[in-house]
């Protein structure tokens, strides 16, 4: 649970990428292509962008950029 603010954000997700069970070899996450500010924070924590896709909400179809990170 995120219980200090968003500048604890970076060591929540990295603590809970350590809690997965072993066999979870490689993580995939989908963000928002226009999300720069998405797209870095996670460049920074070691994923790579490894494709694109959409994503419909309602009516609208949005492009979406793919990240995968090794575990």
């Amino acid at each position: 649970m995120l219980e200090r603010g968003i500048e604890a954000l970076p060591a929540e997700i990295e603590r809970g990428i350590e809690a997965l069970p072993a066999e979870i070899e490689r993580l995939r996450l989908e963000t928002l292509a226009g999300n720069e500010v998405g797209r870095r924070f996670y460049e920074a924590r070691g994923f790579e962008r490894d494709g694109s896709s959409t994503f419909e909400i309602g009516t609208e179809t949005y492009p979406t950029a793919i990240y995968v990170r090794d575990l």
